[in-house]
């Protein structure tokens, strides 16, 4: 439940957008009838927070063998298995943000050579938008945004 929130108020606050993941209902122990709920598993907030983990997991085991982790996972990133199902949560976000700057920018609303100051009521999401989009094409990034 804690989690929930946290998720909640963190893309709120961060990102403009409530992603709702305390409506996916409440967590049952593997001994009651309710836990058997697939409304609830399939929840698109309880999968970003299951391959969130799983992600993080993946990612410390890693960690285990240095620069070598590549040939334990020789056949199959196990990272980016579960990042995919994050990216399917996140890229909707951060596309909408660009849109709206792209909108903005096409209406005049931005000037681009001119270095401004935060608004008021701007969000992170926007902040890092206006301040790193520039910059984001001209390194090699290993997926592109759709």
């Amino acid at each position: 439940m804690v989690s929930r929130f946290s998720l909640d108020s963190a893309t709120e606050f961060l990102f403009g957008q409530d992603v709702c993941s305390l409506s996916a209902g409440l967590i049952y122990p593997p001994s009651s009838s309710l836990s058997k709920d697939m409304a609830f598993k399939n929840h698109p907030a309880n999968k970003f927070a299951y391959a969130f983990r799983s992600a993080r997991m993946a990612t410390a085991f890693r960690g285990r063998f240095g620069a070598a982790w590549p040939l334990f996972e020789f056949w199959t990133d196990r990272v980016k298995t579960h990042m995919d199902v994050c990216y399917k949560f996140i890229d909707p976000i951060l596309n909408e943000a660009l849109d709206k700057k792209r909108m903005l920018k096409e209406n005049g609303m931005i000037d681009e050579n001119e270095d401004r100051e935060v608004m008021e009521g701007e969000i992170l999401l926007d902040h890092l938008v206006n301040y790193t989009e520039g910059s984001l094409y001209s390194v090699s990034v290993p997926r592109q945004l759709t």
